[in-house]
């Protein structure tokens, strides 16, 4: 600080040292399913149901928009296949011109140099035939478009674009096949070459081929109109194979969520799936992932109508449901939103828990049942796993209360009934096993009635907000300690972990994450030489143990009333 000369009072500010710790977002879901409409490659992030259907479910209105662009690109096609008949002309007469130089035992060879250009250019374009990927445009659009006018205006457009891209193609052989013939009339050529010819022959070769602007076969338009096409095919494969990832994010934000992620499943499920978790790896903000479709794997029959059928189809969802648990323990910052099969009476959804085994990381998975009944995005009643109105559940739970508040008894939006309803005693064996039921009361909402993790014989990890809170604070922490790396490793450090993670914890304890009267009771930081001695030092290594007494749920409320009869007040 600057030496003051005026006579008056300086205050100056001085770090205190201590470094806070911000606790880790934990109501952002990954939903992994079939896009009804537009096919992604990555996670994406959606906001709200509105951006959602934009992304994912255009209107008839959208699509018909797209038109305007691709309804010149057949002459753009045209154009393309005019400049190659032009460039076909103009290898023919070099092949005669090489020919009479030949027979004057030249020992220019104009025809070799075009030739190698000529082809190399002309295999970039990349075209192949397009008979099958046009008929199952028109197979999409059959299936897809209700609109008789639409539909002929979408066939009239996509036969004008083939008929112009197949001229195109037919025409790139033809020129194809003339090259050949260039290069084999070239091959019997012998003797050096010119600069000066080798350059004229490029040039009128590359002039002209410039003219096409060789690129990707979307450079002639043909895709967009498939693309049209193929949005059409996935609405109504959607509809015909049950798709539930749209239902699943409208339930998300009817129910109080804010952000999601939304992941594509590809065609075979056990590897797609398997493809989008590895995906989800770098989204280190997620803290649930819900698979929408997970019944739709292959070889998982649509339901089950017995105690044996129940508990094989169990088993057979055990592949995939086991590689999104596995997933959330490996990361450690989120939680399996897991369903069963629809259609399955009490006794049936505790032989399909039975069948599904998910291995040693129980503690990151959640089973719910039964399924909801929504009004549908079509306006067609429907029946749909729980699972995103579950994650709806969650995130605003968190935001209300905190991670620690179980995510149950809260009423659930953007469902009109549950497709089996329960007694006491049928969830009673239900909840024991660790599946979460759906329940409906008299005179009340539709309520989320269980907050068990699929580890219920673990006591540590019986219940979803005790494996969520570790979750949370896990994470907050590393995510806010990256500073320490590097750093001295003395006791100076030890001490300033020991007070963020204290300072942290005590705010945890002050919100009600923590059980103990005061933060001494309710958790427990070491950091210092016992747990870090020299041979640790040595190595690189600092340890901090942190011991925590998390809040578990009232999940059995008891009172006990007793009746007493002629005793004065």
């Amino acid at each position: 600080m600057t030496t003051p000369l005026a006579p008056g009072v300086y205050v100056k500010e001085v770090s205190s040292g201590v470094r806070s710790i911000t606790g880790a977002g934990t109501s952002t879901p990954a939903f992994i399913g079939y896009t009804p409409q537009t096919v992604i490659t990555n996670p994406t992030l959606v906001r709200s149901w509105p951006e959602f259907s934009r992304t994912f479910l255009p209107t008839d209105a959208d699509i018909k928009a797209s038109l305007v662009k691709a309804s010149e690109s057949y002459k753009d096609a045209e154009s393309a296949a005019n400049t190659l008949k032009q460039l076909n002309n103009t290898a023919g007469r070099k092949t005669t011109l090489t020919v009479q130089e030949e027979t004057k035992g030249t020992e220019v060879d104009h025809a070799k140099t075009f030739a190698d250009s000529a082809h190399k250019a002309v295999k970039g374009l990349g075209l192949t035939p397009w008979g099958t990927e046009v008929e199952q445009a028109f197979e999409n659009l059959t299936q897809g478009v209700n609109d008789n006018k639409l539909l002929t205006e979408l066939t009239n457009l996509i036969k004008a674009v083939y008929s112009a891209f197949t001229t195109l193609y037919k025409t790139y052989a033809e020129t194809v096949e003339t090259v050949i013939a260039l290069k084999s009339k070239a091959s019997a050529a012998a003797g050096a070459l010119s600069s000066m010819a080798e350059a004229a022959a490029t040039a009128v070769f590359t002039s002209d081929f410039q003219k096409i602007n060789p690129g990707t076969r979307e450079k002639f338009g043909l895709i967009d109109v498939l693309k049209v096409a193929q949005a059409y095919g996935r609405r109504a494969l959607s509809a015909k194979e049950g798709w539930c990832l749209a239902e699943a994010v409208l339930g998300f934000f009817a129910n109080g969520g804010s952000s999601c992620y939304i992941v594509p499943l590809g065609g075979g499920t056990d590897a797609s799936l398997r493809s989008a978790l590895t995906l989800l790896e770098s989204q280190h903000d997620v803290s649930m992932v819900a698979v929408p479709d997970l019944h739709l794997g292959q070889g998982v029959p649509p339901s089950a109508t017995d105690k044996t059928s129940a508990t094989k189809a169990g088993q057979q969802v055990t592949p995939f449901a086991s590689a999104v648990v596995d997933h959330c323990a490996t990361m450690k910052n989120r939680v399996a939103i897991l369903h069963t099969l629809p259609g399955l009476n009490d006794q049936n959804a505790l032989a399909f828990h039975d069948g599904l085994s998910v291995g040693a990381n129980k503690a990151f998975g959640s089973l719910y049942y039964p399924w909801v009944k929504v009004p549908g995005l079509d306006g067609v009643r429907r029946v749909v796993p729980p699972v995103g109105h579950v994650a709806g559940v969650w995130a605003a739970t968190d935001s209300a209360r905190g991670v620690f508040k179980a995510p149950a008894n809260v009423s659930l939006s953007a469902a009109t009934d549950l497709e089996i309803s329960l007694s006491d005693g049928q969830q009673g064996a239900l909840n024991d096993k660790g599946v979460n039921c759906l329940r409906s009361f008299p005179g009340r909402p539709l309520l989320v009635w269980g907050a068990r993790t699929l580890a219920v014989d673990d006591r540590d990890w019986k219940y979803l907000s005790v494996r969520r809170l570790v979750c949370f604070l896990s994470n907050s922490i590393q995510q806010a300690t990256n500073w320490a790396v590097f750093e001295p490793n003395d006791e100076r450090l030890w001490s300033t972990l020991r007070q963020s993670v204290t300072a942290f914890l005590k705010d945890q304890w002050r919100q009600g994450a923590l059980q103990g009267t005061t933060p001494d009771k309710a958790f427990l930081v070491v950091c210092d030489k016992d747990n870090n001695p020299s041979y640790l030092r040595d190595q690189g290594q600092v340890h901090c143990d942190i011991y925590i007494a998390p809040v578990r749920p009232a999940e059995f409320v008891h009172f006990t009333i007793q009746q007493t009869a002629g005793q004065a007040a």
